[in-house]
C-alpha cells in the first residue's frame, strides 16, 4: 500500500534520516539510498514500512502490513514518529527571541524532532542509553531484537525481526545480554509496568510528543 504523509514546509529530510540511520537496529531497520524502513508490530501483527522523501511537500511511505483497519493507526504512529504535524512557525518565532537560536534556525530551518514507533520501543532505547555510547547501545538493542523479538519473512532486506512484546520482555533476563543487572531489572520493570497499565507509555509518550 503507498501513502502519502504531507507537511508544512520546510523539513530537513537529510537530518531526520541522518539521527535514524545513526540509530538504526540491526535487524528491525535499515536505512538505504534516501529510505527508512523498518519492521512494525500492532495488536500482535507484524509488517513493515518504508518511507522517503516526496517531491511535493509529503512523505511517501510503501506499507505492507496484513490488517488494513490499522492503517489509520499506523498513519498516526508516523505522522508522529517524523513530527509531521509541528508547528514550526510558532516553535520558531518564540526561539527567535533568543540570538543564537536565531542564527541557528536560520541556517537549519526545517530541523524536526525524531520520535518511536511507540512508547515501549521509546523507553527501552533511553534506558539502554545510559551511561554508554549511542554505539554501544544500539548494540546491545540488536542483540535484544534478535534474542526476544519475534521473527519476521520480510520482503526488505534486513528486516528480520520485530520489537519484542511486553509480556516477553517483563520475563526475560535482560541483563545476559551484556548489560549490568540493575539495568536489566529496569527493563523487565519497565515492560511490565506497560503490561499493569496499557495506557501507561502511550500516556507518557504523548506528553514527551507534546512537550517537545
Amino acid at each position: 500500500m503507498r501513502l502519502s504523509l504531507a507537511y508544512a514546509p520546510p523539513y530537513d529530510w537529510a537530518a531526520m534520516l541522518g539521527f535514524l540511520a545513526t540509530r538504526a537496529v540491526v535487524g528491525m531497520e535499515v536505512v538505504v539510498e534516501g529510505v527508512y524502513s523498518r519492521s512494525i508490530g500492532l495488536n500482535g501483527v507484524h509488517g513493515t514500512v518504508s518511507v522517503w522523501l516526496g517531491t511535493a511537500d509529503a512523505l511517501e511511505v510503501e506499507l505492507d502490513f496484513p490488517d488494513p483497519a490499522a492503517v489509520p493507526e499506523i498513519v498516526v504512529r508516523l505522522r508522529r514518529m517524523f513530527d509531521l504535524d509541528a508547528d514550526l512557525a510558532l516553535m520558531q518565532a518564540h526561539l527567535a527571541n533568543d540570538p543564537l537560536l536565531a542564527r541557528l534556525i536560520v541556517e537549519r530551518p526545517g530541523l524536526r524532532i525524531p520520535g518511536a514507533w511507540d512508547g515501549l520501543e521509546l523507553a527501552f532505547r533511553a534506558v539502554l542509553g545510559q551511561q554508554i555510547t549511542v554505539v554501544a547501545a544500539i548494540r546491545l538493542a540488536g542483540k535484544l531484537i534478535a534474542q526476544y523479538g519475534a521473527p519476521l519473512d520480510s520482503g526488505v532486506a534486513g528486516l528480520t525481526h520485530v520489537f519484542p512484546e511486553a509480556h516477553v520482555l517483563a520475563a526475560a533476563d535482560l541483563a545476559a545480554l551484556g548489560m549490568p543487572k540493575s539495568r536489566g531489572r529496569t527493563l523487565s520493570g519497565v515492560a511490565q509496568a506497560s503490561l499493569d497499565d496499557p495506557w501507561l507509555l502511550r500516556r507518557i509518550a504523548k506528553a514527551a510528543w507534546r512537550g517537545c
